[in-house]
């Protein structure tokens, strides 16, 4: 039996796609000459979710010209992604790499991926499941957070550690049911 493949898109999800590849265009038409953009130096916070948009919107060419530029002004030799200068205690440290992880191994740069994997290793707790939300705090104290958790996991996902993803998916099911009011209120 043959497969029959969608070939057009439905006139209701055009605008998605669309808006999507509007999008995509505009940032390729921000890149910079070197394959980075205005305010890259300022660490990942300023692209993280940059690749992304770039490759589901048709430009995966420039996409690679960022982790390209990632790779030789931004990665460090422990696998951590550019590290922001003057922001060592932002919370949402390990959730702006999760999307470069994620973006590096859609577009086959193992190298990235994977020893930004190991990094990223570094703010799970095995024993919770968690992510912690610190870049440096290691304790009883540490915030862990549903949205560093979850993007955490899902770059796991991504570079096939799974115990790691179900760890993660243990810890926020241990949350909602800590919750009071779920599902109408959730504390994250």
């Amino acid at each position: 039996m043959a497969l029959k493949v969608a070939t057009e898109v439905p006139q209701r999800m055009k605008r998605f796609r669309d808006a999507r590849d509007l999008g995509s265009n505009y940032l390729a038409a921000k890149q910079l000459a070197n394959g980075s953009f205005e305010g890259a130096e300022a660490g990942a916070g300023a692209y993280w979710g940059i690749p992304i948009a770039l490759f589901v919107g048709g430009n995966s060419n420039a996409a690679n010209r960022l982790f390209s530029w990632i790779r030789k002004n931004a990665f460090t030799i422990d696998g951590d992604i550019g590290p922001s200068p003057g922001r060592p205690d932002i919370y949402h440290y390990a959730y702006e790499k999760s999307w470069l992880i994620e973006g590096a191994h859609r577009l086959a740069q193992f190298d990235l991926s994977q020893l930004g994997m190991d990094f990223m290793l570094r703010f799970w707790d095995p024993e919770s499941g968690g992510f912690y939300s610190s870049p440096s705090d290691r304790n009883p104290d540490t915030k862990m957070d549903l949205w560093v958790t979850s993007g955490c996991a899902r770059a796991a996902l991504y570079t096939g550690n799974l115990d790691v993803a179900r760890g993660a998916a243990r810890w926020m099911k241990d949350l909602m049911e800590a919750q009071p009011n779920y599902p109408k209120q959730l504390y994250t």
